[in-house]
């Protein structure tokens, strides 16, 4: 089979690579998140020594890249720009004060690999090209199940201080190559037409940000300030990532998010959207976290309230309450969360006549008016970072209400194993394997096949 043997040629090109590889590559190169992880808080302390942050991470760059850094010094002209923007002293206080967290900005020089100094403040700027190839039976009934894929996409952040008060613009591009027309056409497969329907642009982030002190204010489009997690993904689109990851906590949220940063304890209040992009009905979304940060070890409890989704009929709920954990020593992390959910629709609706995007696992389902479908939902992962390779394993649970809807009903269970290998600093081969239990008379009436493979390179610039 096609991806049997573009993984045999991966493989190959790894081992050819590990015997002759490039002796250029030293200790201590890693992967490392960027968009998914704002950078660089003004205001922060800076290390004169640029280390290896292998103390976690979210979402790689553009939701699928990687960013790499050496345990060499930081050139010394990087680290008398960012005095002279900022004026701050240096200190021996490791870097990962809140290690792996996605919403706890970091230095400027930590998180991107190209850094400049424009005017009087600092730019952050980085970028991914990435191409894969990826089988998921899971919708082999919609004939778009197997493909060539190519993505790209951009991180850049400016900051600057104005006395004691930091200004940060903050901002995430993605470049994502479309599926084509030609798809399987019935009612039932009608409604899932928003699923295969991305831009080729997308504004993935990009907002404000001003700081004083431990407190923070950002405004616009960001990251959903619930829970943390520290796997990495290697897709825009972000399908190889724990069941409530993908079906239930939404990536993105526009509004404005209130935060505190202090030495033990972290805060998040924030006052959103409540979906990815705009929803411009009269319900908004409250977001809270709170966090508790103490190297090796970090712990949050978060919580989403919210009316419902959409307007009148259409509504969804989507409101949840979680927990997430995450303890690091060395080269592992080892993190989960557990998350109790709400969704469904609020009133009668044909889920046939969905034409926004549709859950294949029958989430988009109406019990009773007013009433909320509840469910439990927990993962577990295990990470592992060498010099050149990154191993995964992951493995969680969604555990939904029974209300008579067989496909529903269901307990799911999902596995992931990725595994990545350093070509050069900048080029990596990647293989991801997700598999989960078989539905019978799922989609179109067919018994689903509930396993998924991409292989894949991308070249970091």
């Amino acid at each position: 089979m096609a991806w049997r043997s573009a993984l045999a040629l991966c493989c190959f090109g790894a081992i050819c690579t590990t015997l002759w590889g490039d002796e250029s590559l030293r200790y201590g190169v890693t992967r490392l998140p960027s968009p998914e992880q704002p950078v660089a808080t003004p205001g922060d302390t800076v290390d004169t020594r640029r280390r290896s942050t292998s103390s976690g991470y979210n979402e790689p760059l553009g939701s699928g890249g990687d960013y790499r850094v050496d345990d060499g010094v930081v050139p010394s002209a990087l680290f008398e720009s960012r005095r002279a923007a900022y004026d701050l002293p240096s200190t021996d206080t490791p870097i990962a004060v809140f290690p792996g967290h996605q919403y706890v900005d970091r230095r400027m020089d930590e998180w991107f690999t190209n850094v400049y100094s424009v005017g009087c403040g600092l730019l952050g700027i980085d970028a991914v090209a990435r191409a894969y190839y990826v089988m998921d039976q899971r919708i082999q009934w919609s004939g778009m199940e197997t493909t060539f894929a190519a993505e790209g996409a951009i991180t850049a952040r400016y900051e600057r201080r104005y006395g004691d008060v930091g200004v940060a613009v903050g901002s995430d591009f993605f470049f994502t190559q479309p599926f084509d027309r030609n798809m399987l056409d019935d009612p039932e497969r009608r409604s899932y037409f928003g699923n295969y329907d991305y831009d080729t642009f997308e504004i993935s982030q990009l907002y404000l940000e001003m700081q004083r002190g431990a407190f923070a204010v950002r405004v616009g489009k960001m990251i959903t300030p619930f829970g943390r997690y520290y796997y990495p993904v290697d897709t825009n689109l972000q399908f190889d990532a724990p069941f409530i990851r993908t079906e239930s906590i939404r990536r993105r949220e526009t509004g404005v998010l209130f935060r505190y940063l202090g030495d033990v304890f972290t805060g998040d209040v924030a006052l959103v959207n409540g979906c990815d992009d705009r929803d411009t009905n009269s319900s908004k979304a409250l977001v809270a976290r709170v966090g508790y940060d103490v190297e090796p070890f970090t712990a949050g409890i978060s919580v989403k309230r919210q009316d419902g989704i959409g307007s009148e009929e259409q509504k969804q709920y989507n409101s949840h309450v979680g927990a997430d954990a995450a303890w690091q020593r060395g080269r592992w992390t080892i993190s989960g969360e557990v998350l109790y959910d709400e969704y469904g629709f609020s009133r009668e609706f044909d889920p046939d006549s969905i034409f926004w995007g549709r859950s294949i696992y029958y989430r988009d389902v109406h019990r009773s008016d007013d009433t909320e479908i509840t469910g439990l939902g927990w993962y577990v992962d295990c990470l592992y970072r060498g010099e050149r390779w990154l191993l995964e394993a992951n493995y969680g649970q969604f555990h939904p209400d029974t209300i008579g809807i067989p496909q529903h009903d269901q307990i799911n269970h999902r596995g992931i194993v990725r595994v990545a290998y350093d070509i050069t600093e900048s080029l990596q081969v990647y293989n991801v394997l997700m598999i989960e239990n078989r539905f019978a008379d799922a989609q179109t009436g067919r018994t689903r096949r509930p396993w998924l493979e991409m292989v894949g390179l991308q070249y970091l610039f």
